[in-house]
């Protein structure tokens, strides 16, 4: 739930809209890895995160929630369609790399949907910004599930160790990352 709610807030602080809407939105990616990784199980911990999220923005309960239902739906979408397509989460094939590519667009398309529906009914945007919006949304959460899910879903115990024996090109790659 921290982690979530630390990344969703992050997503905020570089807001695009006036509504909120965020170019790049971690917690799609989060929610997408803890999905794939440990199955339905954590979408009561997923959904009361976004609720958290949202309460911060707009501290409407009623439409906190609604977004959470769909803002928690498309990370558990894409985790399943991720699962159903036999997808390697150590991307050996270049195939794999088209699945989680395909995934995230159409996985994404339930909150961007959801959310902007929200914000319409609730009378924060008006029907003219709805397809911006919904654009801004959906591509900002296409970025967060490229960005954050792939290392979260990959993460294994074998992939750590193999981190640990090659502690001197790991920093160094990070530091030359950063830079």
């Amino acid at each position: 739930v921290i982690g979530l709610y630390l990344a969703g807030r992050l997503g905020l602080a570089i807001a695009y809209t006036e509504s909120k809407t965020s170019l790049v939105w971690l917690p799609t990616g989060i929610a997408t890895a803890v999905f794939y990784r440990w199955k339905s199980g954590y979408l009561p911990v997923v959904g009361l995160a976004i609720v958290l999220i949202e309460l911060a923005v707009q501290p409407r309960l009623g439409l906190s929630a609604a977004i959470a239902v769909g803002s928690t739906l498309g990370p558990w979408v894409v985790a399943q369609l991720l699962r159903q397509s036999h997808f390697d989460p150590n991307f050996a094939d270049w195939r794999d790399v088209v699945k989680f590519f395909l995934a995230a667009i159409v996985g994404m398309m339930i909150p961007a949907s959801g959310g902007v529906l929200s914000l319409w009914l609730y009378e924060i945007i008006p029907t003219e910004a709805i397809p911006q919006t919904w654009g801004i949304w959906w591509s900002g959460d296409i970025v967060g599930v490229l960005l954050a899910a792939p290392a979260l879903v990959a993460l294994s115990s074998d992939n750590l160790r193999m981190l640990v024996r090659h502690h001197v090109e790991v920093p160094a790659f990070v530091a030359v990352f950063t830079l």
